[in-house]
């Protein structure tokens, strides 16, 4: 998922925090990195409901920021090498789920090291993946630009604004099954 105002396959090249990130590499520079779900509810649940209170009821989306999205799949070229943040990985690890998935955003500085870890591992791994906070059912990844920019492609076709037609039935659909309402702005 992306804001229309960015290309399908743009890297974030800011310094903002978020899970799992930011990354340097070894002369200090910011490695670009890409969020990605492994479905459209995963996507959605991690973008547009990201910061909508779980217990409120109802939950209220306003319209205006579902039209700066769209979906998109991407397919790698090549196989990814990525970390598990999930299932025996974690356990390996000698963390929790909850220790690395479950915080907010006020730990995200703590993750960041985590995946800064991950980076500086001499397997030279393409990126992370971890099953999603936002939805449980999905797995996220955070992937590193400068290892794996050129190994994604786009799948012709596949990019979904989701403020009309199809891409927002495809919002409300998610919406109705999260008990989420947008609301016009």
């Amino acid at each position: 998922m992306h804001q229309l105002r960015y290309a399908p396959l743009s890297f974030n090249p800011s310094p903002s925090e978020g899970r799992f990130r930011p990354i340097v590499d070894s002369d200090s520079a910011l490695v670009p990195s890409l969020y990605g779900a492994d479905s459209a509810d995963a996507a959605i649940a991690e973008t547009l409901f990201h910061e909508l209170p779980v217990s409120a009821t109802p939950k209220h989306l306003a319209r205006v920021l579902v039209n700066r999205y769209a979906l998109a799949t991407l397919r790698p070229r090549r196989e990814l090498e990525l970390v598990q943040l999930h299932a025996h990985g974690v356990r390996r690890l000698g963390v929790t789920h909850g220790t690395l998935i479950e915080c907010g955003p006020s730990e995200y500085p703590a993750t960041a090291a985590w995946g800064q870890a991950a980076y500086d591992h001499e397997s030279r791994t393409d990126g992370i993946v971890w099953i999603s906070r936002q939805f449980p059912g999905g797995r996220s990844l955070l992937l590193f630009g400068d290892r794996c920019g050129g190994a994604l492609e786009l799948v012709a076709g596949s990019e979904l604004p989701l403020g009309y037609g199809r891409g927002f039935a495809v919002v409300c659909a998610a919406a109705l099954k999260a008990g989420v309402v947008i609301v016009e702005s």
